[in-house]
């Protein structure tokens, strides 16, 4: 993880850094789902927090109950 949690990404490497395809990260945005997003200018960036923050919401402890 970046020291730096303002970093920013746009979708490309995003969906990089989420290990899926650029594509997806449009389909998510269109669902309303997906990581928080926002836009500058009409571009799309995502904030590193969030994507930490929505892999975090993904996580599964199979030892928890």
């Amino acid at each position: 993880m970046n020291a730096n949690i303002n970093t920013k990404y746009d979708p490309a490497a995003a969906a990089e850094r989420l290990g899926v395809v650029k594509q997806t990260m449009s389909n998510w945005r269109q669902q309303r789902r997906g990581p928080v997003y926002f836009k500058i200018g009409g571009k799309i960036f995502y904030k590193e927090s969030d994507l930490d923050a929505y892999e975090q919401a993904g996580r599964i402890d199979p030892n928890e109950r």
